[in-house]
């Protein structure tokens, strides 16, 4: 059986902050190829299934007679959600080509399997993945790339912020303004029975808005 072995790490100072993803590839315990790239922002996670694509497209370009390969990763948050089949909550854009990746490897009748590997231990491999990973992500700024698929959350994290501080205060505008009418109409009455009432309105409307 023809097999690639492909070791794969992600790393990033900060989370998030600057990251390297690596892949290093063997046949028959030999490196024939080695692959990566810096970026200026992400996560550790995005990192690690970044290598993993590397690592899928790199196997994909050097096939030649392989019959299958097996990924060695110390994300047990990599390993599991493509062996156990999680679903893809987080960092979606990228899970999205891994599968395609992934799925037209197997297509073309290539074994692709998964193995855990315990990081920064005894592993040569695995250490030397994880060091070509840290290199890159400790290159400088102007050869890190973006990672427009984070950036691009982000953005719109901060957009869905904004949103809901504009009707918090657009909510709050309401309160005041209301209360202010109530309070109006408070002082002027000398019905107690009115004025509790009053009271209650204003107490209702403030509950229903926070809720």
């Amino acid at each position: 059986m023809n097999t690639i072995h492909i070791y794969t790490d992600g790393a990033c100072s900060g989370n998030p902050g600057p990251g390297g993803a690596a892949a290093i590839l063997l046949k028959n315990g030999k490196v024939f190829h080695r692959v990566g790239r810096g970026f200026k922002n992400t996560t550790n996670n995005r990192m690690e299934i970044q290598a993993v694509i590397y690592g899928l497209k790199a196997a994909a370009e050097r096939l030649e007679d392989t019959t299958s390969i097996v990924f060695f990763t110390d994300s047990s948050y990599v390993k599991d959600t493509i062996t156990k089949n999680y679903r893809r909550l987080q960092n979606k854009d990228l899970w999205a080509v891994l599968d395609e990746k992934l799925k037209d490897l197997r297509d073309a009748g290539v074994a692709v399997t998964f193995e855990k590997v315990k990081g920064h231990a005894e592993d040569r491999w695995n250490n030397e993945v994880d060091a070509l990973a840290v290199r890159l992500r400790q290159m400088p700024e102007s050869s890190l790339l973006d990672d427009t698929g984070y950036n691009d959350k982000k953005a719109e994290e901060t957009k869905a912020s904004a949103s809901l501080f504009a009707e918090k205060k657009a909510d709050d505008d309401i309160v005041s303004r209301v209360s202010a009418i109530i309070l109006k109409h408070y002082n002027k009455t000398q019905s107690e029975e009115v004025r509790k009432a009053l009271m209650d309105i204003n107490q209702e409307i403030a509950v229903s808005i926070a809720c």
